[in-house]
């Protein structure tokens, strides 16, 4: 499957060729036909790290 991913904060996304998951105990596969991506997100990726620290996820409260 294709993924945007990025490596490095600050780094440009890239698409990248990654094998599909295989769906675990209790998981499911879906089939995606469109997506979209956050407007903002450039400025999302290059910033998250002063807003939030070096946590990319919130806590688990």
């Amino acid at each position: 499957m294709r993924a945007a991913r990025m490596h490095h904060v600050g780094e440009p996304m890239k698409i990248e060729r990654i094998p599909v998951p295989a769906p675990g105990v209790g998981d499911v596969r879906v089939a995606v036909h469109a997506v979209n991506i956050v407007p903002d997100l450039a400025n999302i990726l290059s910033n998250w790290t002063t807003w939030r620290s070096y946590c990319p996820r919130s806590p688990p409260w």
